[in-house]
Order: structure tokens, then C-alpha cells, then sequence
């Protein structure tokens, strides 16, 4: 993916108590299809040859109805794709055709639209005939999922995670904004015990996020672990 190549920034317009028009940009979610169910192999084909692909796929369980997409790609570039549904389980659609295709490998994939946790493929392939021949060579395609979101859900664009510790009557209140502490970089030495703070480390770096002596010190914050950053206002962020 060139992520360098998108370009999309989405804008949301409200009115507020006067009329006036306000534009907020809005946060882009780009999904990925990280949960593997079954890796390609690759097929060679001969310049301008056209191709007929048919698909065919069964999952491990019949409860299973969506879209998926058939993707055909060289190495660096996209060159065809088909989008089918899956009933019950199975693929159902018309052949995918590539009029001219280039004469370097080419590699078939499956994208589907939703996750599928629990689920296996158990046949991920496709039958390619060439116009220059009328004999089918079966080839294994790739199938990809989401991946169901795990732990604390959705990230913050893409990177980042924020939980609130809402104990002690936060849940009422808005976030003090003052309490809010970033890290302090400081040099890597051995750490502290955890009554002076708590220490991260990141990219060889010694992280120390202060507590707040007055109302926070004693409240359970993430059990003390040295993998998140937490300051007086309850918050956790990674």
C-alpha cells in the first residue's frame, strides 16, 4: 500500500447556536486485512494473454455470508479485481477477466469485508485459463479478514490508545485538564521504586510520569507495569 499516494481529508460542517457554519476535520480510519487465513502463490503469465479467473472458496463454517474481493496483483501494482458474495459459507459470482496481462507473476487474493474470528478457509484457490490455451491451471489465493479489534478497541488514528480511570467520582466530571502530565525524558538509569513515580522506557529512554501526591496516589492505575504512561487525572495512554 502507498500510503503516500491517499489523500483524503474529510471534513464534517455543523451550525452552531447562531446559524454560523463551523467545518471540523475528521479523523480517517484506513482498514487493514491483517488476519491471514491463506497465503498466495504466485502464477506466471505470458504478455497480452487474457485470462479467465474463477474462484472458489469454502470456509469452515456455513454461518458465514459477506462480500469479498479478488484482487490480481504484480509485485508492485494492482492489475485486476472483482468484488463476490459468500453465501453459507461459499462463493458465488461470474469469472473474472483480464484482457492483457503482463508477462511477470501474478499473485490472486481474497479481501473480505468483515472479521471472521473462529473462522478458517479451508479452499482459497482459483482456476486460471489463458486465451492462448484452453487448460486451467489451479492456484492457490491468498485470504485476508479484519482483524477483530482486541483488548481496547479501536486506536486512536491508527497508533495510539486512551483509557480513563473513572473511580473516585471522575465518571461525573469532566476531565481536569491540569492534571494531565506528559513524560519527561530523562537519562537511562536504573529506575526508581514505585513511590517516586513510574518510569517507562521507549526507544532506549527513561520516561517518568509523576503521580499526584494529593488525590491520586493510591488509586490502582494499570497495576504498576512499566509499558504505559499515567498521569494525576487518572489517564493512561500508550
Amino acid at each position: 500500500m502507498d500510503w503516500a499516494s491517499l489523500s483524503w481529508k474529510p471534513i464534517a460542517t455543523y451550525r452552531d447556536s447562531v446559524g454560523s457554519p463551523i467545518n471540523v476535520n475528521l479523523g480517517v480510519r484506513y482498514s487493514t486485512y491483517s488476519d491471514t487465513k491463506s497465503l498466495p502463490a504466485a502464477y506466471t503469465s505470458t504478455q497480452g494473454t487474457s485470462l479467465t479467473v474463477t474462484p472458489t472458496v469454502q470456509l469452515s463454517s456455513n454461518n458465514v455470508s459477506g462480500k469479498v474481493t479478488l484482487t490480481a496483483k504484480t509485485a508492485t501494482s494492482l492489475i485486476a479485481k472483482k468484488e463476490y458474495s459468500i453465501v453459507n459459507g461459499l462463493i458465488f459470482g461470474e469469472p473474472m477477466q483480464i484482457t492483457s496481462a503482463p508477462s511477470e507473476k501474478l499473485w490472486f487474493e481474497f479481501f473480505y469485508s468483515e472479521t471472521l474470528d473462529g473462522v478458517n478457509a479451508t479452499l482459497s484457490t482459483v482456476s486460471v485459463v489463458p486465451s492462448s490455451s484452453p487448460v486451467a491451471t489451479k492456484v492457490y489465493a491468498g485470504f485476508y479478514a479484519k482483524m477483530q479489534d482486541k483488548g481496547f478497541g479501536d486506536l486512536y488514528r491508527g497508533w495510539g490508545g486512551f483509557v480513563y480511570n473513572a473511580a473516585d467520582g471522575r465518571y461525573a466530571k469532566p476531565i481536569d485538564e491540569s492534571l494531565l502530565k506528559l513524560p519527561k525524558k530523562v537519562k537511562k538509569r536504573q529506575a526508581r521504586p514505585y513511590e517516586d513515580g513510574l518510569y517507562t522506557f521507549r526507544n532506549g529512554l527513561e520516561h517518568l510520569v509523576t503521580l499526584d501526591r494529593t488525590e491520586n496516589r493510591n488509586l490502582p492505575y494499570g497495576n504498576g507495569s512499566r509499558n504505559s504512561s499515567i498521569d494525576g487525572a487518572g489517564c493512561c495512554t500508550w
